[in-house]
């Protein structure tokens, strides 16, 4: 327990105010209010207000407005999944069934099983599906909707939040080669980006993203009591910046170039 503490203050910094105003504009879409959301969750001032530029918000801050979010609509994706909707506490209990999996493959074959009895709005077709490359080198998570809403980015970006959380299961990255969306293209790509470093296909047959295979096998290495601690922050490190282990590329190349500065810098070649 304490070791976990121990990461996340470690990691404490603050957060982008732009991520506070996207929760709140949200919330003012879907017709809440938006100043009780801010009173229940204890947030120190309201970042649509013109002088809150440049006041830090602190990563429980943060949870806190999400999660009051999520309570006010009733759906823990945040109202950006057109015609679906997530049941406060399903997430918990989901990932509760997960973490006791052997590996990750068994993990997201339970997820997907999940979501296609709890998560399926009526009158539309839903498909999940976990499909690996014949060279046996690629998988590739598929999520299809007969939906033709084409507001569907927010599917994309659901799916890289879990993700996220799937590698925070397995304590090792999870980077996406490549992502499609049913979504025409747009113009302002920075949500995506944010959560996609990878090309992104547009106006595909289904929502679905890449990774490589090899990480299917990966062991589930949290426990219960990692889990309880990890949600009171995890709008932050699924949304936000993932959780840093020794084996991300940017820990890795953090070790190469150490912090004494006197010495010469390693070429980029050599990175």
């Amino acid at each position: 327990m304490e070791s976990i503490k121990q990461q996340h203050n470690a990691q404490q910094q603050d957060v982008p105010l732009a991520f506070c105003k996207t929760l709140l504009v949200q919330a003012e879409t879907h017709g809440k209010d938006v100043e009780a959301i801010i009173q229940k969750a204890k947030f120190p001032f309201n970042p649509l207000h013109p002088s809150a530029v440049t006041t830090p918000v602190t990563i429980e801050q943060y949870s806190r407005l999400c999660l009051e979010l999520f309570t006010a609509l009733d759906d823990e994706s945040g109202g950006i999944i057109p015609g679906v909707q997530t049941p406060l506490g399903s997430t918990r209990m989901l990932v509760y069934s997960m973490i006791h999996c052997r590996n990750l493959r068994e993990a997201m074959e339970r997820a997907i099983e999940f979501n296609a009895v709890c998560r399926e709005p009526k009158g539309s077709v839903l498909e999940h599906r976990l499909d690996v490359s014949d060279d046996g080198k690629v998988a590739t998570l598929t999520y299809l909707s007969s939906s033709n809403d084409d507001k569907l980015h927010g599917v994309l970006c659901s799916m890289a939040v879990w993700m996220r959380m799937c590698a925070w299961m397995i304590n090792r990255p999870i980077e996406l080669i490549a992502a499609g969306c049913t979504g025409s293209a747009i113009e302002n790509k920075a949500g995506l980006q944010h959560f996609f470093p990878c090309p992104i296909e547009f106006e595909k047959s289904a929502n679905w993203l890449s990774f490589s295979a090899a990480l299917l096998v990966a062991p589930i290495t949290r426990t219960e009591e990692e889990l309880e601690v990890f949600l009171r922050v995890a709008p932050y490190f699924t949304v936000i910046k993932p959780v840093e282990n020794a084996q991300t590329i940017t820990a890795r190349i953090r070790t190469i170039i150490g912090d004494d500065f006197r010495e010469e810098l390693p070429t980029f070649e050599y990175l």
